[in-house]
């Protein structure tokens, strides 16, 4: 009897340890996946556009070159101009876009709330419907006098209805007891927000930083569209220019004289470059919140 259940064991752990070799393969499988695509960006940025169109991406160039970056900060004032601009308008955004709404959706959460459907449909609404590019522009410019402002590239992502419903879900996966206890203690409304629900929503807030914070960081369209002044204008805006010139200069056929020197303009090394260079702060601050991102993301959208 103990020698057949030596044997199961024996067995069962065989089985166990097929089952974790296997879940380990594909985990290393997926990240290789995962990481090998940046690895060949971050090496394509330094080959020679000769070697792109010959030999494609490789993780070990041939021949190694800077000129793409040389390229990008030919004029060094603008890119760190451009970082000052963004990174302002990111970190004010994302802490303005949080406090707003978490504020907007826990009304939205609390079940005792008069008329909370209604502000739901309209808040909705503006999910499935918007006002065009026109309306959008005059508001901003004639109304807000968000021209040639910081303000300009923080205000328009200001509230996102799909961030305002994800928190609200988050919200309601809370233990009503916890705010009933509160209230009895003689907690008002604002307290049992502070203390006691934005503590818990950790996850979700998280979650929704990482979101909004992207969208803040690769925002080039507002800073398009609402400013004329170099001072103002995004990273993204002044790498997507110095994309577009190179790109211009290369296919330009007037500029016969300059041949030889645009055709060893490095097109591609540049567009690899400028991925560089925009993603490496939301590579740092990736792992920090990364704990935080499954939790929110699974209860926020399936509860409610």
């Amino acid at each position: 009897m103990a020698a057949n259940d030596s044997a199961a064991a024996v067995r069962a752990h065989r089985d166990n340890s097929a089952y974790t070799t296997i879940i380990y393969a594909v985990v290393i499988l997926f990240g290789l996946a995962c990481v090998i695509p940046f690895l060949l960006m971050l090496t394509g940025s330094f080959m020679v556009d000769d070697d792109i169109r010959r030999y494609g991406y490789q993780l070990i160039p041939k021949q190694l070159t800077t000129f793409a970056y040389e390229v990008l900060f030919l004029f060094p004032g603008r890119v760190f101009s451009g970082y000052r601009v963004t990174l302002i308008t990111t970190v004010t955004g994302v802490a303005s876009h949080l406090i707003i709404c978490s504020l907007c959706a826990y009304p939205l959460s609390v079940r005792s709330v008069k008329y909370r459907r209604i502000f739901q449909v309209y808040i909705l609404i503006t999910m499935v419907l918007n006002g065009g590019m026109v309306s959008w522009y005059y508001v901003c410019t004639r109304i807000l006098g968000l021209r040639n402002t910081l303000l300009s590239m923080i205000l328009p992502l200001l509230v996102s209805p799909l961030n305002i419903y994800l928190i609200r879900n988050y919200y309601m996966s809370l233990p009503e007891e916890m705010a009933e206890s509160a209230t009895i203690d003689g907690a008002g409304q604002l307290r049992i927000f502070w203390q006691i629900i934005i503590p818990l929503s950790q996850p979700v807030l998280a979650a929704v930083a990482l979101f909004i914070s992207i969208t803040y960081w690769n925002d080039w369209y507002n800073s398009l569209m609402l400013n004329d002044l170099p001072q103002f204008f995004s990273l993204q805006l002044i790498l997507r220019t110095i994309v577009s010139q190179v790109q211009f200069l290369r296919s330009n056929t007037v500029a016969a004289g300059m041949k030889e020197l645009i055709e060893n303009l490095p097109g591609e090394g540049v567009k690899l470059a400028t991925a560089m260079i925009t993603v490496g702060p939301i590579i740092l601050i990736y792992p920090f919140i990364q704990k935080y991102f499954v939790k929110g993301i699974i209860v926020g959208a399936v509860k409610g």
